[in-house]
């Protein structure tokens, strides 16, 4: 029986054709999964998808790379322009919003088939054996994290796809002579810039590893050939300069000032939020914290997450596997160039303030899980040497058990837990949405186009309504660390909505959880603050979307109220007063 299951084995490692079936198979069972989330229903989930999508629009109309959903439509010079450009041939193609989100939704689905692919020709470039390769394959193309982000109209896929082809061509530019692999390195490496600038960390790598090789001309082919790239790169952080706010920045509005910066520069955003080294430090300390978590998180995440001896025991076994691997491949001088390209593009990245980075390193996960099996699979071959004595013996016996119990908890969490989380979050959107689209009718046919308006998913609103929104408050992530700011962040909710002169501030019942969630609970009591002050204009049919009026008198009564609720003589109140007319942009 035993020689039987090897030999069957041993044919599907030599059968190309039978690959190609289980291949086939993966991406059909990811096609149906992706398809079970309906897609369309997780547009505007995150603020970047309407962003991407309204920029698109723009384009398409030919009215430059915008955001026209914000006050002043000024550039777009939080992203790249790659995903959007490519967004606003959707538009061009179909421009009846929102039955063109099949479309966008379409264009994401074909990266994740070229991420899937390329996944499995990447194992193949590392000379890993055809079937372990289709293991890796089929782990990455159904997990849970990767069909999510398949369904969104996020760049978090085609960059995956982009990434993964250029580690690919990395690989045959490094080992063979042929300087059309470097320069087809060098494109592909400027295509990842021009979809996210974290790319430019690739560049880095690579020219490392070459230079390091001593293969001079192919690291002066790839370097030029990402000029495009490099170019980019310098022109959107420093060359482009990020448009005038509509209206200018005062002391006593603050809260307009980091929330218009997150819209249009990330690099003032960053200095407001981290003034001190003490700030950027822990902020720096707590992301490679994060990106541990995040890690293990793959494997234990959420079955682990809910008792912090699981989450401790999981991110320690995991991230010491991944270790040892590390440093086995660095002492045999393997994987050098992919690990590089890891090492740099976490530490760029680290360096920043929102990184999510369950999506941030999906382009790594079919490293991640190479690194994973090949440190257990490793670990067991150095136990599993013949000897007599009990101690060796106890302690293949213990790795055992523990391998065991660890990929049965991977499995569990794999196949179930973190299955359930996706259904949940599509059935909230799918709940919601009739009663945005109630609001969105009412603000259609009671406000005018040019007046402005407040909403936390303001892209969205703007798509479905054609006037001009902006967030209420973008809150900065210190002020997890910082009580007293995040107090004052709090009580400068209402900078926007004063210096944009809006009239209108939509409410959701789900606003609190947009932003960080230490914040949620603290941010919830300010808006049902706020909701109870403000008139309200609409309310949906159950109640959950509501439309406040913002004139001046109200404003006034409402910020008033606030400082009421504040304890006489309280040091962390900041709320200020309104003695002025409201500007009107």
């Amino acid at each position: 029986m035993k020689t039987a299951v090897v030999e069957a084995i041993r044919r599907l490692q030599q059968n190309r054709v039978a690959a190609g079936v289980v291949l086939l198979t993966i991406l059909t069972a990811h096609l149906s999964l992706v398809l079970a989330l309906n897609p369309p229903s997780l547009f505007g989930l995150s603020q970047d998808d309407t962003l991407y999508f309204s920029s698109a629009k723009a384009l398409s109309e030919g009215r430059g790379y915008i955001l026209p959903s914000l006050p002043g439509t000024p550039a777009a010079t939080k992203y790249p322009v790659l995903y959007p450009w490519l967004l606003s041939l959707v538009w061009k193609l179909d421009a009846n919003f929102p039955a063109n989100l099949w479309g966008a939704v379409a264009l994401t689905y074909a990266f994740s088939v070229a991420a899937i692919v390329l996944t499995y020709l990447f194992c193949r470039s590392l000379e890993v054996p055809r079937l372990q390769s289709l293991g890796v394959t089929g782990f990455f193309a159904l997990h849970p994290t990767f069909i999510f982000y398949s369904a969104r109209v996020m760049t978090d896929v085609p960059f995956t796809a982009l990434a993964l082809c250029l580690l690919v061509i990395a690989r045959q530019a490094l080992r063979k002579p042929s300087l059309g692999w470097s320069c087809l390195a060098g494109i592909a490496c400027s295509l990842c810039i021009a979809m996210r600038l974290a790319g430019i960390a690739f560049l880095g790598a690579i020219l490392l590893v070459f230079l390091s090789s001593r293969v001079w001309r192919r690291a002066l082919v790839f370097f030029a050939s990402c000029a495009p790239g490099i170019a980019y790169f310098c022109y959107q952080t420093w060359m482009r300069l990020p448009s005038p706010p509509p209206a200018p920045f005062t002391p006593d509005l603050p809260g307009w000032q980091q929330t218009w910066f997150y819209y249009t520069s990330y690099t003032s955003f960053r200095h407001l939020d981290s003034p001190n080294l003490h700030a950027a430090a822990t902020l720096f300390l707590n992301q490679i914290l994060y990106l541990i978590s995040a890690i293990a998180g793959y494997f234990t995440a959420p079955l682990c997450e809910g008792n912090i001896a699981l989450w401790f025991l999981g991110t320690a076994l995991i991230g010491a596997l991944i270790v040892l691997a590390t440093a086995q491949c660095v002492t045999e001088k393997v994987f050098l160039l992919e690990i590089g390209m890891f090492v740099i593009y976490a530490g760029l990245l680290s360096a920043w303030d929102y990184v999510e980075w369950p999506r941030f390193l999906l382009p790594f996960l079919p490293l991640i899980v190479m690194m994973v099996t090949s440190g257990v699979w490793r670990q067991y071959k150095a136990l599993r040497v013949p000897s007599t004595g009990w101690v060796q013996t106890a302690f293949l016996a213990l790795f055992l058990a523990g391998a065991i119990g660890m990929s049965s908890a991977v499995a569990w969490n794999y196949f179930r837990e973190q299955r359930l989380v996706m259904p949940e979050v599509r059935f909230a959107r799918e709940i919601t949405m009739p009663e945005k689209l109630e609001a969105y009718d009412w603000i259609r046919k009671h406000v005018e186009p040019g007046e402005r308006l407040i909403a936390t998913e303001d892209g969205l609103a703007y798509l479905y309504t054609g006037r001009t929104f902006i967030n209420f408050t973008v809150l900065m992530p210190y002020d997890v660390y910082d009580q007293p700011r995040l107090t004052r962040d709090l009580d400068h909710m209402s900078d926007v909505g004063r210096a944009v002169g809006a009239r209108y501030w939509v409410i959701t019942t789900g606003d609190s959880f947009t932003q960080l969630q230490a914040m949620a609970e603290p941010l919830k009591k300010r808006l049902d603050q706020w909701g109870t002050s403000l008139p309200t204009r609409f309310r949906s049919s159950s109640g959950n979307v509501r439309v406040l009026a913002l004139d001046c008198a109200s404003l006034t009564g409402s910020v008033a109220a606030e400082r009421q609720k504040e304890p006489a003589g309280s040091a962390t109140s900041t709320i200020p007063s309104v003695s002025r007319p409201c500007p009107k942009g």
